[in-house]
């Protein structure tokens, strides 16, 4: 039987420690993502659904595609991610909008709460339980990934909070190699990003010109 906590005697630091260790060896997304699973379920009832590459100037998914915007994992119900795309293609996703804009992890039973989206606004937390997902937790890391955990039992009374800090860093490190792993797609950088090297070099021109 999965116990539901965390013994009060491991060090936290040291987990993630052990684990950025081990996933910065990681060669492919779909290691990446063996490692992060293994890690968490070894730990908590959580299993990793997969992580997805963000896009600043998208509001919504359009042609979300495997391999390029989304790396499931292999524990992925069978059939979820195919009825997920073909929806988020028409309709918004309230929970991913709602982790893209918060600084810490939370779970979709909490965000559900939160919002209590009625009718269609309904239809990711539908779709998922119709494939076996109680609950999940989503991780947004700097904007530019989601990470989430998915489980078969509600999550808000087993998460503790530092258990959740402890997802968090970790769900960050595995973002961190997969955007080392995969190329990098100009769509996921902000306008901002990119219009701060040419301000400096106007700056520079014009304490050139003023000299």
């Amino acid at each position: 039987m999965t116990s539901n906590t965390l013994p009060a005697t491991i060090n936290n630091v040291s987990m993630l420690n052990e684990f950025t260790e081990r996933v910065e060896m990681r060669q492919t997304p779909a290691d990446v993502l063996d490692a992060l699973h293994d890690w968490v379920s070894s730990k908590l009832p959580l299993s990793v659904l997969g992580a997805a590459r963000m896009y600043l100037k998208k509001p919504n998914w359009r042609s979300p595609r495997l391999g390029r915007d989304v790396f499931l994992h292999a524990s992925a119900p069978e059939g979820w991610w195919d009825e997920y795309a073909g929806m988020a293609t028409r309709q918004q996703d309230p929970t991913a909008m709602m982790a893209k804009s918060s600084l810490m992890g939370c779970t979709w039973t909490e965000t559900m709460q939160m919002i209590d989206p009625v009718g269609i606004d309904r239809w990711p937390f539908e779709v998922s339980l119709r494939h076996g997902i109680r609950d999940a937790f989503l991780c947004s890391v700097a904007r530019r990934w989601m990470v989430v955990f998915w489980s078969r039992q509600v999550l808000s009374n087993v998460l503790t909070q530092p258990m959740r800090i402890v997802l968090f860093a970790s769900a960050s490190s595995a973002a961190l190699r997969l955007d080392q792993l995969t190329n990098p797609d100009p769509r996921a950088t902000s306008d901002c990003a990119r219009a701060w090297p040419r301000h400096r070099r106007s700056r520079h021109a014009r304490r050139r010109s003023d000299s």
